[in-house]
């Protein structure tokens, strides 16, 4: 047609574009909340959709948590509130004087619950430039907003969002290389709680990830994996590259620490003892058990072949001294003579 117009009830829709063939697309007018039947208007035809827009309150921001980033970026923040879910797209703004920075959030990535009363996003916020004669180095409070389509909500004046170094690592300059001995493995990280939360951290070993057990402010600790995962050959950029899965094709893997946006390479895990770990025991008591046997099959072969020779030893003996007495005998009872016939 010449001429379209879009109705949601009785208000007309604003910005009518077509966006594709057949495909239509509006900005719709400020109207109360409620359920409105929605219809087309081409030049002088009426079509009724017989389909319902349902017009939510707009967007209510209740809790951000946390409010605290370490400066590299990266961590994770949680925005709740309610009516999100009638959200197209969302823009999150970080604001320093000349400084800005925009993150997109689509309207997938909105968790609603089942009673649509309440609703959350996650996002994670972007690293601070290089401290400079234009930007402090932290800790630096920066402004935030939110866009909801076209409503953009300012947080400036109900919350101050604050960056602050990032953590330290005690890392050695010569990363160490530990045994795989089945326990868990600790990590000293000082200020960790200040500046990030657990969904902010991710050990990993080789290419598997080192489930967290503890978080506190001094350090974490993790369960590694049973085995590690061999390299595999990944496509990137057209280009085949090494997953470093493991070092050299050993079995020694990485230990890698993934914090926000940044990862630091911490030390190596040896799986080399792997299995004289997990058999030092069975196979001190398999030799041990070994060594008694062949020791009491040496002690009795030992005293077969004593007794064996004593008794050969004890037979020769008698028949060296029953033939001596046959010999005596024999020369006694003897009826040879020495004397020479004469004459008388």
């Amino acid at each position: 047609g010449n001429e379209q117009k879009i109705f949601i009830g009785k208000h007309q829709c604003k910005n009518i574009k077509e966006t594709l063939i057949n495909n239509l697309s509006c900005r719709l007018p400020s109207i109360t909340p409620g359920i409105y039947n929605i219809i087309i208007k081409i030049d002088n035809q009426i079509i009724n959709t017989e389909q319902n827009l349902k017009v939510t309150p707009n967007p209510i921001v209740q809790d951000i948590d946390p409010t605290i980033s370490f400066a590299s970026g990266g961590r994770l923040i949680t925005v709740r509130g309610m009516y999100f879910e009638s959200i197209q797209t969302i823009t999150v703004k970080f604001s320093y004087k000349k400084w800005n920075a925009k993150l997109k959030i689509n309207s997938h990535n909105i968790l609603t619950t089942e009673d649509g009363s309440m609703s959350s996003f996650n996002f994670r916020t972007p690293g601070l430039p290089s401290p400079s004669a234009d930007f402090p180095s932290t800790p630096i409070d920066v402004n935030f907003s939110l866009d909801f389509d076209d409503s953009i909500i300012s947080l400036s004046n109900l919350i101050q969002f604050r960056y602050i170094l990032d953590v330290l690592l005690n890392i050695s300059s010569i990363p160490p290389t530990l045994p795989y001995t089945g326990e868990e493995l600790k990590l000293q990280v000082e200020n960790l709680t200040e500046a990030a939360s657990m969904p902010d951290i991710q050990l990993f070993i080789g290419c598997s990830e080192c489930k967290l057990k503890t978080f506190t402010s001094k350090g974490i600790t993790c369960q590694p994996p049973a085995k590690l995962l061999p390299n595999t050959a990944i496509i990137l950029n057209n280009q085949q590259q090494q997953d470093d899965c493991t070092l050299f094709n050993s079995s020694i893997g990485p230990i890698r620490f993934r914090i926000g946006y940044r990862e630091y390479l911490i030390g190596y895990l040896s799986y080399n003892r792997l299995l004289s770990s997990k058999y030092s025991i069975v196979t001190i008591i398999s030799l041990i058990f070994a060594s008694c046997f062949i020791t009491i099959a040496v002690l009795i072969l030992g005293l077969y072949l004593f007794y064996k020779f004593r008794n050969i030893q004890s037979q020769k003996k008698t028949l060296t001294i029953k033939k001596n007495i046959e010999q005596s005998e024999k020369q006694f009872w003897s009826t040879d003579t020495s004397a020479s016939t004469g004459p008388y």
